[in-house]
């Protein structure tokens, strides 16, 4: 399935795949949305983020990429999903990762072992 048939269809689903590189110094972009994490964490529920914007979960240069089609990894695992991994990073601090065992069950939940590709092709 091409990336204009995935969004032709009702249910298609664009994923945009972001990758945090560990720096020295925290990202105070990222604090408010570790702290409502860390906050999840110890409850279930909900939380609202004050005074934080999405832009800063995503790479200031978004003009390199890699797409591919695939599927959710997660419940209800459409299968009508465009996945757009910018080449980019976005930075986080060596001490907010030292904190992941708070957020693990958060990315664990989302994340699988690797699948084979069977001949799904990569666009860049």
């Amino acid at each position: 399935m091409s990336d204009n048939d995935c969004l032709q269809e009702a249910n298609g689903l664009l994923v945009l795949v972001i990758l945090l590189e560990e720096v020295e110094d925290n990202n105070q972009e990222l604090v408010p949305f570790l702290y409502a994490l860390q906050e999840l964490s110890a409850q279930h529920g909900t939380r609202t983020i004050s005074e934080f914007l999405v832009a800063s979960l995503v790479p200031r240069s978004t003009v390199e990429y890699y797409i591919y089609p695939g599927s959710l990894t997660f419940p209800p695992c459409t299968e009508r999903v465009i996945n757009v991994v910018f080449q980019r990073t976005v930075p986080i601090g060596r001490k907010q990762t030292e904190a992941r065992g708070i957020y693990a069950h958060f990315f664990l939940s989302v994340a699988h072992s690797g699948l084979p590709l069977c001949g799904v092709s990569i666009s860049r």
